[in-house]
């Protein structure tokens, strides 16, 4: 495309026009989108909200956590300690999850990403102490899906980029094609993370020498 003097508003709407009839043009402003969504998220106006109703609501604990009636301050406290707790690993949890969590997270060793990844496999023992469950049928197929699903994800990418540079290779297909099949890998790796909770989960069994998953 030749390039073109913007010269006020209507310019500038046919040249972004021009640039959009092209595959390269479409491409680039993809990319642009996708990154300056990604470089916002944190910074979003719905997060921002929900962190600052997240502090309040401690803040409002905090604040009424000398009710007269004990059981009603036992239940505040508990609250507010269940929400720290959060804040500080990530996990919301009760109070005897609260000290379990603490007591394997000391006996393994293990980060708390890790733990707050394993937690859907976890279950209370008799004791009080945490052990890892073995995987149901439903666990199963969704692990065997998730895997299926970054296989295939792969193969599609690397078909494509194969077939953009041997048939008829040009500067724009060869472009698109790379594009694509960058999506097609990220969503390889979405599905290949999906699994991250499992193998999370068997990695504190090990550590546990209670290996179900």
């Amino acid at each position: 495309m030749d390039l073109t003097k913007i010269e006020g508003l209507p310019s500038l709407l046919k040249t972004v026009q021009d640039l959009l009839g092209t595959t390269l043009g479409s491409v680039g402003l993809a990319i642009f989108v996708f990154v300056s969504l990604l470089s916002k998220i944190p910074q979003s106006t719905l997060l921002q909200t929900y962190i600052a109703r997240k502090q309040a609501r401690i803040k409002w604990l905090s604040e009424h956590s000398s009710s007269d009636e004990h059981y009603c301050r036992s239940v505040v406290d508990d609250v507010k300690n269940a929400m720290i707790f959060e804040q500080a690993t990530g996990i919301y949890a009760e109070k005897i999850w609260r000290k379990a969590l603490v007591d394997l997270q000391g006996e393994t060793k293990m980060s708390w990403d890790t733990i707050k990844k394993a937690r859907r496999f976890m279950k209370l023992n008799s004791d009080d102490s945490i052990v890892i469950r073995k995987l149901t049928l439903c666990d199963k197929i969704d692990s065997w899906f998730n895997a299926a699903m970054t296989w295939l994800f792969i193969a599609m990418a690397t078909i494509l980029l194969i077939s953009a540079f041997v048939l008829e290779p040009t500067i724009e297909t060869i472009a698109t094609a790379i594009v694509i099949s960058f999506l097609l890998f990220a969503c390889a790796v979405g599905a290949a993370l999906q699994n991250a909770p499992k193998y999370a989960a068997a990695a504190i069994g090990r550590k546990l020498n209670s290996v179900d998953v």
